[in-house]
C-alpha cells in the first residue's frame, strides 16, 4: 500500500539547509534588506537560530530596522544591538536553559515572557536540544539535554491537546525549566 502511494504522490522534503548554505542565505537577505552583514555576525546569528529561514528572517528584519541603511553590521555591532534589546530577546534565556543555568534562565525568561510566545520558545529550545544532543553523543550532558527535550516535548503536547490551558502555558514552561535543573552545584558556572 505504501509503497503504491509513493509512486503516485511527489514527495517534498522541507528539510531545513545546511549551515553553509543558510549562511549564504542571511547574507544575501541582509543585502535585500539594505544591510551589509559581515560572515562573522551572519554565523553569530546561524549560531543562536540554526538555520530556519523563518526565525532568521524575523531577525534580519528587526536587523534591518535597527541598523542604517547600507550599514556594514559587524559581529561588534551585532552585539551592541543584542546589549541594545533589539535583536535576540530569546538568546539568553535559550543559552541559559540549554547550559543548565536555570537562574539566569528565569530571570530572562521575565524580559522576554510578554514578547516572545512559549511555543516559538519551545520551537527553538527543541532544536537547539536536538543539536546538543547530536553533537554530544556519550558526554555527560547528553543525559540533561535529553530530559530537558523529552520535558520541553511534553510541555509542547500538552498545550497543544488544551491539556495545559493557555493561562497555565507560563507556569507549565517555568516549572519544566527548574524540575529539568542539573543537581545544584553541578550547572555551568556563570559566564563573567
Amino acid at each position: 500500500f505504501t509503497k503504491g502511494i509513493t509512486r503516485a504522490c511527489v514527495v517534498l522534503e522541507l528539510s531545513h539547509p545546511r549551515p553553509a548554505e543558510a549562511l549564504r542565505w542571511i547574507l544575501g537577505q541582509s543585502q535585500k534588506l539594505g544591510v551589509r552583514l559581515t560572515p562573522d555576525a551572519g554565523e553569530m546569528l546561524l549560531g543562536k537560530i540554526g538555520p530556519d529561514l523563518q526565525e532568521l528572517a524575523r531577525e534580519l528584519e528587526k536587523l534591518s530596522l535597527f541598523a542604517e541603511p547600507g550599514e556594514t553590521v559587524d559581529i561588534d555591532r551585532l552585539q551592541m544591538l543584542v546589549r541594545q534589546g533589539h535583536l535576540g530577546s530569546s538568546w539568553e534565556l535559550c543559552d541559559a536553559v540549554l547550559e543548565g543555568r536555570i537562574g539566569d534562565a528565569l530571570r530572562s525568561w521575565e524580559a522576554v515572557r510578554a514578547t516572545e510566545p512559549i511555543p516559538r520558545l519551545l520551537w527553538i529550545l527543541q532544536q537547539r536540544a536536538r543539536d546538543g544532543i547530536a553533537r554530544s553523543r556519550g558526554g555527560g550532558q547528553d543525559v540533561r539535554l535529553e530530559r530537558l527535550l523529552l520535558a520541553l516535548d511534553e510541555l509542547e503536547h500538552g498545550i497543544k491537546s488544551g491539556r495545559i490551558p493557555s493561562v497555565g502555558e507560563q507556569v507549565a514552561f517555568e516549572r519544566a525549566l527548574v524540575e529539568t535543573a542539573p543537581p545544584a552545584g553541578r550547572g555551568r558556572p556563570r559566564p563573567s
